[in-house]
């Protein structure tokens, strides 16, 4: 993201038509960013672009966001490849995770010029029904504001725990942060049914690392209902290829007891550990116990199991006694 920023506020050689600083530019994009967040708007008009009525109203006026800034310097800021054109006279943001990276920097900002923890608080959080929420709109400022407000990565944990793998970028919080994630997650979801939380992999695997083994065992360990809780830890231990926790995915493999979605992650994390010899006990009691082994399991353990410990002979017999799972080719 920060690379990203550096790039798109660079002038484009073609346009010398105003000349800003990188700081300035980069001021200016953050304070639009903030804006954009606050009015719930999703376009910038373009200074040359007369302000009226209809579609154009919709749009922010980027004038009115930066005082002291003239015409020229708006639309050379406007110009630069941060932006892409969006309708006539309009444009957005490249991407919108930079434009919440910007907003939360901008966030930051204010909070260093005086701007108070409380105020920022109100501006993040809020009760709903009766339960202690993160603003919808706001939890991606939320997650990112994280990263360098240890009060609201507090709240963020408390409240909602999945924001901070969802949004933002959880590969940078500190190992501290990280372990009370899991333990969070743990404690908001741990009991009762499931909830479809919907955590996709490109998302937990910037919050896997080895040293997180720890935390893994200790929640595993944990008094817990939902399945989904197991789901997370199987996903951090493949997706983390975490080697001190492989007797946990290689234990969930062979249980008949455990989910589909389970078994097909723990043989997924044995894979991603390398450990050869609890595949190839997984693959001889799929040949000689099949029926302990749901056709969806097999199917999808197929892609683990060949070539490093199935043989061609050994997959034509899986694909003929597996009849093939609906939706699939």
């Amino acid at each position: 993201h920060e690379t990203a920023v550096r790039r798109g506020l660079q002038e484009r050689p073609d346009r010398q038509d105003a000349h800003l600083s990188p700081d300035r530019a980069r001021d200016g994009a953050r304070r639009l960013a903030l804006t954009l967040a606050l009015t719930g708007k999703r376009t910038i008009r373009a200074p040359e672009r007369a302000f009226g009525q209809g579609a154009d109203a919709s749009a922010l006026d980027a004038s009115a966001v930066l005082p002291g800034w003239t015409d020229a310097d708006v639309g050379s800021l406007l110009r630069r490849s941060l932006f892409d054109p969006a309708t006539y006279g309009r444009v957005r943001f490249h991407h919108r995770t930079i434009q919440e990276f910007l907003a939360a920097e901008r966030l930051r900002e204010l909070r260093a010029k005086g701007m108070t923890q409380r105020q920022v608080q109100r501006f993040l959080f809020a009760e709903r029904y009766g339960e202690r929420v993160v603003i919808p709109s706001r939890r991606p400022l939320a997650a990112w504001l994280a990263l360098w407000n240890d009060t609201v990565a507090k709240e963020v944990l408390a409240r909602e725990p999945e924001v901070l793998i969802l949004h933002g970028d959880p590969q940078s919080l500190s190992l501290t942060a990280r372990a009370e994630l899991v333990r969070r997650y743990l404690a908001a979801y741990g009991d009762g049914d499931w909830r479809n939380l919907q955590l996709p992999v490109t998302e937990v695997r910037r919050l896997a690392k080895p040293d997180l083994a720890p935390v893994i065992r200790e929640c595993w360990n944990a008094p817990h209902s939902n399945g989904e809780v197991d789901e997370l830890l199987l996903k951090l231990i493949w997706l983390g290829a975490i080697d001190a926790c492989a007797d946990i995915a290689a234990g969930v493999a062979m249980d008949q007891l455990r989910s589909k979605v389970a078994r097909i992650l723990a043989i997924r994390a044995i894979a991603a550990c390398g450990k050869t010899s609890d595949l190839r006990r997984v693959s001889s009691d799929m040949l000689t116990n099949g029926e302990s082994w749901p056709d969806s399991v097999i199917y999808h353990a197929i892609d683990d199991l060949f070539p490093s410990v199935l043989t061609v002979d050994e997959v034509g017999q899986l694909i003929r006694d597996t009849p093939e799972p609906n939706k699939t080719i």
